[in-house]
């Protein structure tokens, strides 16, 4: 497969110098700031862009050229202005409002998490609730059937489990360190991946070439480096960017190549060098969705680098099979001693004389079993499994 990888770009490019985007004649001389190179998407931000560019143009417009900059940043900043100022939709406020309050920040990066699984959220999680989250929660509603609130219920956080349950027990996420620097990441290690020792670390890769992936370490060179060299191979290879970022210390490159195989990388400055994976998968071979796995990947790389929010790895189990015969009225939900030794049976009472047989005893809906499935989310017991599993239970054995 022609795939880029890091060591080479490590060694063999220059740094990444950036710069500003090919501009109109002169218009250099009116970009002065880092508020007008580098834009954010506020109101605030887009008025405040009108009026700069608003004085421009009546102050400056002496040449065919000072117009014409002053047409295109105009244009853009008005263009800008109004993205910025589209109103969300009431049920945004709403479901805004009720992820934040009913569900703590573990449980909304969970539920984040779930539905990248399920493949409706494709960035790492938050702690936020932001208009991708409820996008996201509105068309995995839309796609199952349910109303289209964009807000997380107990009907959508049912679903939305029984819908990403299998892709994670297909990838069967572990924390697996770095074996030089020690480093924790999310690494798959289902779908018959088997591990590989390599010079920087580990590769991990299935037998039928589906998906691979490298957690290494490279000493004495820079995420700045390495960027702005895999960019260019990348580039001149005929691989196809999707998106790329470096910010802080770190980068993130997402991409196909010319043969069809996808690949992300993403990587930290550490030390005197950068740890970091890249991922591969080939659609073509066999769908397991490594963007799903990579963007899982990603966010668990990122929470240990950066101290972003995250959770372990969830470990799915299996569904319970249905009992044969239906379970007695009442029964503990305490498990037997199977040491302690049941006392003899007392002897059976007189039978009574004949008469109308008592009416049988109906069971309660408290005092029946219910059975189902979860998962630990972290060393210290936390279980997560669908509302109605537990609804109403006294006692739950796991």
């Amino acid at each position: 497969m022609g795939r880029t990888t890091v060591a080479s770009s490590a060694t063999a490019f220059g740094p990444y110098t950036g710069g500003l985007p090919p501009q109109e004649p002169n218009c250099r001389r009116y970009i002065s700031g880092s508020s007008v190179t580098k834009p954010r998407s506020s109101v605030t931000f887009a008025v405040a862009t009108v009026n700069f560019v608003a004085r421009l143009w009546l102050s400056i417009g002496e040449t065919e050229a000072d117009m014409r900059c002053g047409s295109v940043w105009l244009a853009l900043a008005l263009s800008t202005s109004s993205v910025s100022a589209a109103p969300r939709p009431p049920a945004y406020y709403l479901a805004e409002d009720a992820f934040n309050t009913r569900y703590d920040l573990r449980e909304r990066v969970i539920a984040q998490t779930m539905l990248i699984g399920a493949g409706y959220q494709n960035a790492v999680p938050t702690e936020r609730f932001t208009q991708r989250t409820f996008n996201a929660i509105r068309d995995f509603q839309i796609a199952n059937g349910l109303t289209p609130s964009g807000g997380l219920d107990t009907a959508t956080s049912d679903k939305l489990f029984t819908v990403a349950r299998p892709m994670f027990n297909l990838w069967s996420f572990r924390q697996i360190g770095h074996p030089v620097r020690g480093m924790p990441i999310w690494m798959p290690q289902g779908m018959g991946l088997r591990p590989y020792p390599n010079k920087n670390g580990l590769t991990y890769r299935d037998a039928n070439d589906r998906f691979q992936v490298s957690y290494n370490y490279f000493p004495g060179t820079t995420p700045e480096v390495v960027y702005g060299g895999l960019l260019d191979k990348m580039r001149g290879n005929g691989t196809v960017i999707h998106y790329s970022v470096i910010k802080d210390g770190w980068f993130v490159i997402s991409a196909t190549t010319g043969e069809g195989d996808d690949e992300y990388v993403r990587y930290h400055a550490d030390g005197n060098g950068i740890l970091g994976f890249a991922a591969f998968w080939n659609n073509a071979k066999g769908v397991v969705n490594g963007e799903r796995i990579a963007i899982l990947m990603s966010a668990s790389l990122g929470s240990m680098m950066n101290g972003r929010p995250f959770v372990e790895p969830p470990g799915f189990l299996e569904e319970a099979p249905a009992p044969v015969a239906a379970a007695p009225a009442v029964v503990p939900v305490s498990r037997p001693d199977p040491t302690v030794i049941p006392p003899a049976p007392k002897a059976l009472a007189p039978a009574p004389s004949p008469a109308a047989p008592p009416p049988v005893a109906q069971a309660k809906p408290e005092d029946r079993i219910s059975t189902g499935s979860g998962f630990f989310v972290d060393g210290q017991g936390r279980f997560i499994t669908n509302n109605h599993v537990i609804d109403t239970c006294r006692d739950v054995v796991v």
